[in-house]
């Protein structure tokens, strides 16, 4: 995640040759309650959010995979980020 005049920034990668739907989720405080933001199959590497109050987020990317009618799914491990007043 990064900052600049436009908002918040958050990016990340995905290996393999096969395209996977790329799910966003940004909590507020922890992984524990409701996603204040859930974004399921985005298409690129990055999502753009402004306007996060002061606080602690938490935001995790998911990945999910359609392979001769199973379904893999894998989730990052949460990253921690911190808006200042």
């Amino acid at each position: 995640a990064s900052v600049d005049a436009d908002g918040y920034l958050f990016k990340w990668q995905v290996f393999g040759a096969r395209r996977p739907d790329v799910r966003f989720r940004l909590y507020r405080g922890d992984t524990k309650g409701v996603p204040m933001i859930d974004e399921p199959a985005l298409s690129g590497s990055e999502l753009r959010q402004s306007d996060l109050p002061p606080g602690t987020y938490v935001w995790q990317i998911g990945t999910r995979l359609v392979d001769e009618g199973d379904i893999i799914e894998n989730w990052n491990a949460p990253e921690t980020l911190i808006v200042s007043p």
